[in-house]
Order: C-alpha cells, then structure tokens, then sequence
C-alpha cells in the first residue's frame, strides 16, 4: 500500500497529497474511497460553499476552466452542500427565557421583518 495517495477536490480541481493516516480517516469519514474521491474539496471550496456560493458560481469566481475539472452529479452535490454547517441562525426556533421582555419584543420584530 502507497505510504502517500492523492485527493482531488471536486470544485477546484487542486490535488492534495495526504500521508496514508489522514487518507484512511477521511475514507471512514466518507464511508468509502469511492464516495471519498467523488465528494471531496478542499478546505478553501468548502468556505466559500459555507458563504453560500454555488459550485459554478466558485469556478467561475476563480475563472476555472470546467473542461479540465471533475463533473459532480446532482446527488453528490446535495451530499457535499449538506455535510456543510452554516452559520445562519434562524431566529424562528430562537427560545427565549421570558425573564426579559426588552429581548422577546426585539427577536418578534426581527421575526416580523423576514
């Protein structure tokens, strides 16, 4: 077995060389190398999908050539955009403890706006 393997990430096409360790847990992490090699990207791809950007929409931003990059099928990109944790905060599951009515009228109105 190689002491080294390969990832590419699926949005930019960058390879990243991994030692056998890392490979191994981010095999378990994906449930198969097949599954692995068809979801993996890059940290930098992940940020941007996090913001909210679209696979096209960051090739496009870092003027890839999409000839030379892998297709991603529908399912593997509900795969890998689910797997990211966003950072929005729906404030309609907000609970508030009723100590401080300042706040619970404040969070209704920011509700009433959206």
């Amino acid at each position: 077995m190689a002491n080294y393997h390969k990832l590419t990430c699926n949005v930019t096409g960058r390879e990243l060389t991994v030692n056998n360790d890392y490979y191994q847990k981010k095999v378990t992490e994906y449930e198969s190398e097949e599954l692995l090699h068809r979801r993996y990207v890059c940290k930098y791809a992940k940020n941007l999908l996090k913001k909210g950007y679209k696979i096209q929409e960051v090739r496009d931003m870092l003027k890839l050539d999409d000839s030379n990059l892998p297709k991603v099928s529908k399912e593997d990109v509900e795969a890998i955009t689910k797997s990211l944790v966003s950072n929005i905060v729906n404030l309609e599951n907000f609970s508030v403890k009723k100590s401080d009515p300042d706040v619970e009228i404040l969070i209704n109105n920011l509700i009433s706006q959206q």
